[in-house]
């Protein structure tokens, strides 16, 4: 289960970012198919619950959870994610990754390979092959697509036309 992140940008315009990043690492790990992970829509379901950990994991039926915060300085972003054993709330695995957002993608690459060697899953070779990509980004483009799934996920007529507008300019960047 990957918690929705904190958003330490010190702006809450930028919440799209963080939900975006959320988001992307949950499609990103669920690449990996020995690893299993609970859709956004049930994590987002325990954004800012007071709930523990074993609580959630109880309710969820999940072996770890990965917390995180995001930061956003510039052209770049901050990430710092832990692995978190649900059964007796130990830090299994902590790390701080900065990187600019033209290469963020690469970076959930990354992250989701040293996620499974954390937890003893072996990659297969066509995962590793998935994951071994390179690609970079427009971050104008990659800021509008994000704005684009926050405003969809909205459902809103208005929040709608919203992303329609960003997904828009995001194709034409």
């Amino acid at each position: 289960m990957v918690m929705p992140f904190d958003n330490f940008t010190g702006s809450d315009t930028l919440e799209y970012l963080v939900a975006g990043i959320h988001a992307a690492l949950i499609s990103n790990i669920q690449k990996v198919s020995e690893l299993k992970v609970k859709c956004k829509t049930t994590a987002t379901a325990y954004k800012d619950s007071e709930k523990s950990i074993p609580e959630i994991a109880s309710e969820l039926g999940v072996n770890v959870i990965v917390e995180g915060s995001v930061l956003s300085v510039g052209d770049s972003i901050n990430l710092q994610l832990g692995l978190v054993s649900t059964y007796d709330e130990e830090q299994l695995w902590i790390k701080e990754y900065h990187v600019e957002i033209s290469r963020i993608l690469n970076l959930y690459n990354e992250i989701t390979k040293e996620i499974a060697k954390e937890i003893d899953v072996a990659l297969t070779p066509q995962e590793e092959i998935l994951l071994a990509e390179s690609t970079t980004v427009d971050r104008k483009a990659y800021e509008a697509y994000l704005k684009g799934r926050h405003y969809y996920d909205q459902l809103s007529k208005e929040s709608l036309e919203k992303a329609e507008e960003n997904f828009n300019i995001a194709i034409e960047i």
